[in-house]
């Protein structure tokens, strides 16, 4: 017997064609590791690689089947790989998952509001209320080496830094090393991690070991429409970070069409996710096309008197200054507000 049934189109990665009547029809036993199977081999993913290091195949097996259910924090960690946050279908979990999600997600908003005081307090209230649990789930040990990193980095530790986070990526990725460490699909806490690890190896000056990695994950983002639109922050975060890798090699081109392509990317999706970094950024490269005759001065500073009123919008005054004392130096521009 089927039933009639509304199903949300974004978990299935397409929307049907504008004026079409759709009539859908699905089995009574529908559950949420169909949707899973679906996207997973829309994506072109074997349950292997969808579930290396999270669960065994058999497993993930049965939870596609409907036959086994699965904790919030492996259900984050799946639907997280096909570039989804599970929090856009019903997610379901104990009254203490439910809590610690909650803490979770309040710490990640501490991280990107750069409130690192509060995250160290927030993270060791977390280690003392939660030890069990932390103790036997690795997603949760995981999550916390990821933030005791991140700490540790803002601490100018990045030798420590870098010890918590090769320990926390290898809680899911246990083959991640140098020479091995693309898999088939990652979740965005995975991406995060790998992320401040190369911050980490550019603060130890380790530039190209940071350089092939970030290339790595904004490759990965790009796979597929899904993941650069809902990891939107992480992606155009790579894309700074590498145009400022690029500066610092001379390949100004490729930094200047990185840069297009964070705005375009922002822009599309009404977000203002490293605006001011993307515009500065651009001014840079740009100003490297004026030293070989390839620019004018007046486009050069247009773009950085973009990036000097942005940044004043998010109250970044320290950027700012940098950018009008850079005007003033070299091009005698005088900021008349």
């Amino acid at each position: 017997m089927t039933t009639s049934a509304c199903v949300n189109w974004t978990a299935f990665g397409h929307m049907p064609e504008k004026g079409c009547v759709i009539l859908l029809f699905i089995e009574e036993t529908w559950n949420v590791g169909s949707v899973i199977k679906k996207m997973r081999e829309e994506q072109g993913l074997t349950i292997a690689q969808l579930c290396s290091g999270l669960c065994s195949t058999v497993t993930m097996s049965r939870i596609e089947n409907g036959e086994r259910d699965m904790d919030i924090f492996l259900t984050t960690m799946i639907f997280g790989r096909l570039g989804y946050r599970p929090d856009k279908y019903e997610l379901y979990g104990s009254a203490p998952e439910l809590e610690q999600w909650n803490q979770r997600q309040n710490m990640k908003q501490m991280q990107r509001d750069g409130k690192y005081e509060q995250l160290a307090v927030a993270i060791q209230n977390y280690k003392e209320v939660w030890k069990k649990d932390i103790e036997e789930n690795p997603f949760q040990k995981q999550f916390v080496l990821f933030i005791e990193g991140v700490i540790e980095l803002q601490d100018n530790n990045p030798a420590n830094c870098i010890g918590m986070l090769e320990n926390a990526i290898r809680m899911t990725v246990p083959q991640w090393s140098f020479d091995k460490y693309i898999i088939g699909a990652m979740a965005e806490i995975e991406l995060s991690i790998v992320d401040t690890l190369c911050d980490a190896y550019e603060m130890l000056v380790r530039d190209e070991d940071s350089y092939t990695i970030r290339w790595m994950i904004l490759t990965y983002l790009e796979k597929h429409s899904a993941r650069d639109v809902e990891m939107l922050q992480l992606y155009v975060s790579q894309i700074c970070k590498l145009a400022s890798l690029l500066l610092k090699r001379g390949n100004y081109r490729k930094s200047l069409e990185l840069c297009e392509t964070g705005l375009k990317a922002i822009g599309k999706q009404n977000r203002l996710y490293s605006w001011p970094e993307l515009l500065y950024l651009k001014g840079q490269s740009k100003e490297m096309f004026l030293k070989v005759g390839q620019a004018t001065e007046d486009e050069v500073i247009r773009i950085y008197q973009e990036a000097y009123f942005i940044y004043l919008l998010f109250e970044n005054d320290d950027m700012a200054v940098k950018i009008a004392s850079h005007l003033r130096e070299a091009y005698q521009w005088e900021c008349i507000v």
